[in-house]
């Protein structure tokens, strides 16, 4: 399953930095992202994913209402919505938002830090 945005493949070799300049909406979509509110989560309804795990629920699922992580420097956190087996999804996958490297990135006395550490999804 190739991947797209806005209806364009991608070229997977492309380095992130070409990908974000032939594709300049992400940033403001990153921008987007950036500027929303911090939002403390409670347990109740929460899956939350650490670090080498990786969870899947459904919308029928009454016990999860969240899908999330958090704790990522230099990780990457990816929340796909989708309703059928992903793996052996025979459409296309397009690229909504794409917040990484530069995108995601604040400096403190030169050294770099990520903007946005975690990520939920509410279903």
């Amino acid at each position: 399953m190739p991947l797209l945005i806005n209806g364009e493949r991608i070229d997977l070799t492309r380095l992130t930095g070409g990908v974000i300049r032939a594709h300049p909406h992400l940033e403001e979509k990153a921008k987007l992202l950036r500027s929303q509110p911090t939002q403390i989560v409670e347990p109740k309804g929460l899956l939350y994913v650490q670090q080498r795990e990786f969870a899947v629920t459904t919308p029928n699922d009454g016990s999860v209402s969240i899908l999330g992580s958090d704790d990522a420097t230099t990780c990457h956190l990816i929340v796909l919505r989708h309703t059928g087996a992903f793996d052996l999804q025979p459409d296309d996958v397009h690229l909504v938002t794409f917040c990484v490297t530069e995108l995601n990135d604040r400096e403190e006395k030169d050294i770099h830090f990520p903007i946005i550490y975690g990520i939920g999804e509410l279903r």
